[in-house]
């Protein structure tokens, strides 16, 4: 059995925060992008939330280098992806449980993101039932929830062609994710939404990351910037 250990998925974070003058609308503001890469390749990414502006979504790829657009926002401004992407365990041997996500110690950014897992890809993470949801990271404060994460089952063994399998089902029921024409894993209308707990009975090997990006207090001018480590064990 393969052991699998942290650094499952980078992003790397970046936004400048704008203040405005008296002469100006408020039209500047908060610029964020996240770049993503995976390190193991039975681990995948699948796009939910469409894109702030013109097509595709919000989760972008080029040339295997994966990106979250999060947009442009004026400063205090509060946003949420309740569906920024999902991640999705493809490896038909290893389940895998998601003990923490954190940025780095110096990382600008830490004060002002929130990170949470969740299975309803259309609601705040927040509204959803005790259980159903797991906060990871919140505005500097890192959880290292350890054997109380999520599981995602272990997956088909296979994405390759459009074959990208996920489930919520361990009765053995595969919906396939599509390759969409902007290069990423696109969802199934099929199945949306992930059925997973924090033992080896988790019914799915996909789980719903949402983004918040929490703008209140940031200051005029300020370059924000960061890299999101989320970490997992094999169980």
């Amino acid at each position: 059995m393969q052991i699998w250990k942290k650094a499952l998925v980078v992003l790397v974070l970046a936004s400048t925060v704008m203040g405005l003058v008296a002469t100006q609308y408020a039209k500047l503001g908060v610029n964020v992008s996240a770049g993503v890469s995976t390190r193991y390749s039975f681990i995948q990414l699948m796009a939910g939330d469409s894109a702030v502006v013109g097509s595709g979504y919000i989760l972008t790829n080029s040339s295997g280098n994966y990106t979250v657009q999060l947009g442009t926002f004026a400063k205090g401004f509060n946003k949420t992806y309740t569906a920024a992407f999902a991640i999705v365990n493809s490896e038909s041997n290893v389940r895998l449980q998601i003990t923490s996500i954190d940025f780095g110690a110096a990382d600008s950014i830490r004060s002002y993101a929130i990170v949470a897992l969740h299975e309803n890809m259309s609601i705040n993470a927040f509204n959803e039932a005790a259980g159903r949801f797991i906060v990871y990271f919140d505005k500097g404060t890192a959880y290292n929830v350890g054997s109380n994460g999520f599981v995602l089952r272990n997956g088909q063994g296979d994405y390759s062609g459009s074959n990208l399998q996920y489930t919520a089902d361990n009765g053995g029921s595969w919906t396939s994710a599509s390759w969409d024409a902007t290069n990423v894993w696109k969802y199934n209308a099929a199945l949306v939404n992930s059925d997973v707990d924090t033992t080896t009975s988790s019914r799915s090997n996909f789980v719903w990351v949402q983004i918040t990006l929490d703008l209140a207090t940031a200051s005029d001018g300020t370059s924000l910037t960061g890299t999101l480590y989320i970490n997992v064990q094999s169980v």
